[in-house]
């Protein structure tokens, strides 16, 4: 028992499986930290170190937010799709890919309206005056862009994942 370094521990079957789900989600996840980087950098030279700042803390107060949330509930429901799936029945199956979905529409879209709703008293109390006004418009549309962002990663991506076909 326990965990050793052994090369007789070594399971190829496991780690050929790990290589092939494993390749498509380094692929995205190097992708996402570069696009995180280069959609600064392509603002910053499109409208100025400025807006750079306006949406760096609209995205934090909005989006980060909302996908928190919307990740929580992903990773809650995930396991129980995964145990739906793994029983083997349709219908199952169907309920449990339903309810998730109803979940997160149910939490994840009345929490981008409050938070484009409550933008300018956010953008208020977190910024000084002179920045308020573009702050809160940004935070309206990230809160919106965030929804479609968290049910696509906590619901869609899923369906993809559960499919094994990533």
């Amino acid at each position: 028992g326990g965990i050793g370094l052994s090369p007789r521990l070594f399971d190829r079957g496991v780690a050929r499986q790990l290589i092939v789900f494993g390749w498509a989600m380094a692929i995205v996840r190097a992708t996402g930290g570069v696009s995180f980087a280069l959609d600064r950098m392509l603002l910053e030279s499109l409208a100025g170190r400025d807006a750079v700042g306006y949406y760096t803390v609209a995205y934090s107060l909005a989006q980060t937010t909302i996908m928190v949330i919307g990740s929580g509930i992903g990773s809650a429901t995930y396991s129980l799709a995964v145990r739906a799936v793994e029983g083997g029945d349709r219908a199952a199956i169907r309920a449990q890919l339903s309810r998730n979905c109803g979940l997160l529409f149910g939490l994840l879209l009345p929490a981008a309206i409050g938070a484009a709703m409550v933008a300018p008293a956010i953008a208020r109390l977190c910024v000084s005056p002179a920045f308020v006004e573009p702050v809160a418009s940004l935070i309206a549309w990230l809160s919106i862009g965030a929804f479609f962002y968290g049910f696509r990663a906590n619901y869609i991506d899923h369906a993809f994942q559960l499919g094994h076909s990533t």
